[in-house]
């Protein structure tokens, strides 16, 4: 068998309890891009370890994002966003949302958060993760707190290589058929690298010549005729042209 080839926002954080401070989260706030009501941006130093600058598709990856600076306290908090892929696993102090591409704290007592990362499937191409964190001064204010963004990327590994596929114990049915029968063909699909089907081509002949309009798994009795011979041929394909 041959393989056919397919070219195929308001602040959300709040380090002290003073109150009212509405538009501030202590226990952090979902999609967070900026924290503009504590002032300008200002230094705040970004860790994630864990990140991948090639990711394999399909595989998770455990994430620590930590935030450091000068200010006085340990308060802090984040917003993660990854624009691929899917969160999970929150760590403690941590939350992700039903989407699974967003996760923030759930109190202001930590800078170390750690979560999972899966990986999304083979050709989505590059990731993105934003990260978005603020260190509170512990003055009840929401003034002289720093806060900063970073951005990381991911690029998806090229696959090595690819086995071709296979397809086996291809047969037609019924094994005896009349000219009122519908022809049905069945195959077994194995592919050595785990990839499922894509872009199988099924090819139907009628006394030796193709029947150019027939591509399915099934063939109509309204086009049969009595002593007809028909078969079938199988080009099994993953849709990857290595």
């Amino acid at each position: 068998m041959r393989r056919n080839v397919v070219i195929t926002l308001a602040c959300i954080f709040l380090f002290s309890l003073a109150t009212p401070l509405n538009e501030a989260f202590a226990t952090g706030k979902m999609g967070n891009t900026h924290c503009n009501c504590h002032g300008a941006a200002s230094s705040v130093t970004f860790a994630l370890t864990g990140h991948p600058p090639e990711y394999t598709p399909g595989s998770i990856y455990t994430l620590t994002l930590e935030i450091s600076g000068s200010q006085p306290t340990t308060s802090g908090g984040f917003s993660f966003i990854v624009n691929r892929g899917s969160l999970s696993n929150p760590g403690p102090n941590v939350e992700i949302n039903l989407g699974a591409n967003k996760a923030t704290h759930t109190d202001n007592n930590s800078r170390s958060w750690t979560f999972d990362w899966t990986a999304p499937s083979q050709g989505t191409g590059a990731i993105d993760f934003n990260a978005y964190g603020l260190l509170g001064n512990g003055n009840s204010l929401d003034t002289g707190d720093s806060w900063n963004t970073q951005t990381w990327n991911s690029l998806e590994t090229p696959p090595t290589s690819n086995e071709q596929p296979t397809a086996s114990n291809v047969i037609i049915s019924p094994s005896t058929a009349r000219s009122t029968d519908d022809l049905a063909l069945t195959y077994d699909y194995a592919d050595p690298d785990g990839d499922p089907q894509s872009g199988t081509i099924i090819e139907w002949y009628k006394n030796g010549s193709r029947e150019v309009s027939l591509s399915g798994m099934t063939v109509s009795n309204t086009l049969t005729v009595k002593d007809e011979v028909w078969f079938a041929r199988v080009f099994p394909s993953d849709g990857t042209a290595l």
